[in-house]
């Protein structure tokens, strides 16, 4: 803990958002005054764009955890985290985005020898719209 509270207080977000959970982790059902340093500790590694951050932020409001009980806060951050969570899924190279391509083959060409047919591994055109709605 001394660890992570040194690396918060220089602003380190990742600290503070793990010294948060060991708070939480610890601290007894009546303990509030860990509660609130929790939550204080989530809200500040959210501001500096941990994304994890936002769904523990989610979890303080809905379970009225170091903050008054609020339902559409929790609700607010757990859209952020996922929404966060996406983006940095799609631009990763493990993203959800980053599968291989379905296999299609031409099979019919125009005069010009353009493929203008396709046989693909994608039989049903939803299924393709899908694979492709990123784009």
């Amino acid at each position: 803990m001394l660890y992570y509270r040194q690396a918060a207080q220089k602003g380190h977000a990742g600290a503070a958002f793990e010294l948060g959970k060991l708070l939480l982790k610890e601290s007894t059902s009546n303990s509030t005054a860990a509660q609130a340093k929790a939550f204080a500790l989530f809200k500040k590694a959210a501001e500096n764009d941990y994304i994890q951050a936002y769904y523990e932020l989610g979890d303080c409001y809905y379970k009225g955890q170091g903050v008054k009980k609020n339902t559409t806060r929790a609700a607010e951050c757990w859209e952020k985290y996922e929404t966060a969570f996406l983006k940095q899924q799609n631009n990763s190279i493990h993203g959800l985005y980053w599968k291989d391509l379905p296999y299609q083959r031409p099979v019919k060409y125009d005069k010009n020898g353009l493929p203008v047919k396709y046989q693909s591994q994608l039989k049903d055109k939803k299924e393709i719209l899908n694979y492709y709605k990123k784009y």
